[in-house]
């Protein structure tokens, strides 16, 4: 009989310090010495951070760029964008290259997209949003770019036409045709609700995320949405746990996603997590910056970085303020030894002879691969319950053992074929 492979790792951090800097906390870091702004493109790459773009207090674009090395905690001017100034423009990294794409030049949502070569400080000019695909494709502004680790997403915007846009665009640079389209955003039709612009978005393994926003019948939205790349579909998850929302800035960091700041009518400075185990947002530590709209926000390692925008007074800002993450997925409220996962003929049997009484009842598993989708949810009996876990594909999966909703532990199962 062939023997299957299983290793569970059980997920306890308590009160490790994985880092010199308290778990979820903002720390002041150098600010760029170039002209405060807001609705600048942005990215991350080669362990450096970018923004590039943008405009001024007075409304006036900018075509200047900088990068930002975390180590040394320095900004460097970048030679200026050769694609003119503009607004609204989306910065994105695909496999450690850097691009802008998109945005307003004072005259026109524009369509085009630029590489960026950060060894000579260079940038080259590639397919224009939607080459080659049947249709016609006007430029945009205020889209969402949303990257998984070989493939970007460019989820609505505003094209000039009286409904924001629907289309959700995927870049992959290593086809040749490097514009392909995904699902409508939400899976709504051309010609059926609205688009949206001034979203929010990030990725949790192959999983998008991707929602919040505003909409051309005037409306500030707090949905949020998963896209599952394997199948071509959106899916509704928890609202957005900040309530209604535009304008936010977004990442993502130890497999959670993150929104912050934004537009609810005021401006905010709150910062929200979400846990795709639990489908669940949790408040964080508050953006030590103020309340923020049109800020940057890229990720270099385990940190998050985070400035410039406009504040409620008007105000922009050309700061940058570095967060670390409680990387602790929960604490427990069971002990390792009190749990046990096993293998036995081709099933998982979960025994919860062992755990406290009022912890047998009313309890489930869930099984979730390393893209965010959930593979598997069971009911639990008092003792010990046989799963079959045949159909699901070799690889890591995550489990959360919950109880009336409530997370009581998480671990790591490994399955070989």
């Amino acid at each position: 009989m062939r023997k299957l492979l299983l290793v569970m790792t059980i997920l306890f951090f308590c009160n490790a310090k994985l880092f010199s800097q308290s778990p979820d906390s903002w720390q002041q870091r150098a600010s760029f010495p170039g002209t405060p702004r807001q609705e600048a493109a942005f990215f991350a790459v080669g362990g450096k951070g970018y923004i590039i773009t943008g405009s001024d207090s007075a409304g006036n674009l900018l075509n200047d760029g900088w990068s930002y090395d975390p180590v040394a905690d320095v900004w460097t001017v970048l030679a200026p964008f050769p694609g003119g100034s503009r607004r609204g423009a989306v910065g994105f990294s695909v496999k450690d290259t850097g691009y802008v794409a998109t945005g307003f030049d004072g005259s026109n949502e524009l369509k085009d997209i630029w590489r960026y070569d950060a060894g000579n400080d260079s940038w080259t000019r590639l397919q224009d949003l939607g080459s080659y695909l049947a249709g016609n494709f006007p430029g945009r502004t205020s889209a969402t770019a949303i990257t998984t680790d070989t493939i970007a997403y460019l989820v609505g915007g505003y094209d000039g036409s009286p409904g924001y846009v629907k289309q959700v665009l995927r870049f992959n640079p290593s086809n040749d045709t490097t514009w392909s389209l995904a699902r409508n955003f939400a899976n709504v039709s051309d010609l059926s609700l609205s688009g949206r612009r001034w979203g929010s978005g990030f990725a949790i393994g192959n999983a998008v995320y991707c929602g919040t926003g505003f909409t051309n019948s005037q409306d500030i939205k707090q949905d949020v949405w998963r896209y599952d790349p394997t199948i071509n579909s959106w899916a509704q998850v928890a609202d957005f746990g900040g309530g209604f929302r535009s304008n936010a800035f977004a990442f993502s960091l130890w497999g959670k996603g993150y929104i912050g700041g934004g537009d609810n009518g005021a401006y905010s400075n709150d910062v929200w997590c979400y846990l795709p185990t639990l489908n669940r947002w949790t408040s964080v530590a508050p953006f030590r910056g103020g309340t923020r709209i049109n800020a940057y926000a890229f990720v270099i390692g385990n940190r998050a970085y985070v400035g410039a925008g406009k504040d409620y007074n008007g105000i922009l800002h050309n700061d940058c303020w570095e967060y670390t993450p409680d990387s602790t997925t929960e604490i427990s409220s069971i002990s390792p030894t009190e749990l046990n996962i096993a293998f036995n003929n081709g099933q998982l049997q979960v025994n919860l002879s062992n755990v406290p009484d009022n912890m047998k009842y009313q309890s489930r598993i869930r099984l979730i691969s390393m893209n965010g989708i959930v593979c598997l949810e069971q009911e639990l009996n008092p003792a010990i319950t046989s799963i079959d876990w045949s159909s699901l594909s070799a690889g890591v999966y995550i489990y959360s053992l919950l109880q009336r909703g409530e997370l009581l532990v998480t671990g790591k199962l490994v399955k070989s074929y």
